[in-house]
């Protein structure tokens, strides 16, 4: 009886921990840190709150915080960092806006559509994450680096 207790007792704490153990990430201060040690050959304008729906269909409706960074010159290199709780979505978005810089690769700056093609999307905590620069091993570094 004993080792039933001890078994539900450690289940109970397992879901529970796994419920919590969310690292959160602040979205600003991520993408400031991947553009600073970042490899660009861009500079870079941050959206605004009230751009963002342009840019990112869907994203007002799941969106806690972002930070979203799009080149400031004709390089489709860009840093977007949104914090939500609905990872999966908040991914599609990135994704749809990796397509959409895609096909403008393809139509229009094919020596980028490689770089494009290899964008580094991903989730680290309570955030999605879409990088475009010519180095993502450095780009995962950076995001597994910061807090």
């Amino acid at each position: 009886m004993l080792k039933k207790i001890w078994i539900l007792f450690v289940c109970l704490f397992l879901v529970s921990g796994c419920s919590q153990n969310v690292e959160s990430k602040d979205p600003d201060q991520l993408a400031e840190a991947l553009i600073d040690q970042g490899t660009f050959e861009t500079g870079f304008i941050k959206l605004e709150k009230d751009q963002l729906e342009s840019f990112y269909p869907g994203i007002d409706a799941i969106c806690q915080s972002a930070a979203i960074y799009e080149s400031d010159s004709q390089m489709l290199q860009l840093v977007a960092v949104i914090k939500t709780q609905d990872l999966e979505q908040a991914s599609s978005i990135l994704q749809e806006r990796q397509s959409y810089l895609l096909r403008q690769a393809e139509n229009y700056f094919p020596e980028q559509q490689e770089m494009v093609e290899n964008a580094l999307l991903t989730v680290s905590g309570d955030c999605a994450i879409l990088v475009i620069s010519s180095d993502n091993s450095q780009a995962e570094q950076i995001i597994k680096e910061t807090k």
